[in-house]
């Protein structure tokens, strides 16, 4: 087995560009769920971690549905490269 002396973690994006296919799943879900252009509430959720994410959501969304179907459609989304 080789061994590793370091390993990277790309957690912001430097090396791979996430944040471009994450936006295009948010627009999708967006349109999905026939929520106007909410880019402003995606740039609140960048660079957050899984909870402030959700609560960001919950707050930006205002109740208009259920934000976890939301969340689970953006993230189902992502990772289908949108």
């Amino acid at each position: 087995m080789k061994r590793f002396e370091a390993v990277i973690f790309d957690m912001d994006g430097l090396l791979l560009d996430t944040e471009t296919i994450a936006l295009a799943a948010f627009h999708d879900t967006c349109e999905h769920f026939g929520v106007e252009d909410e880019t402003k509430l995606f740039e609140r959720c960048i660079g957050t971690y899984a909870a402030r994410s959700e609560q960001t959501l919950r707050e930006g969304l205002g109740g208009e549905f259920d934000h976890l179907s939301f969340a689970c459609m953006w993230d189902a989304n992502i990772s289908r490269g949108h």
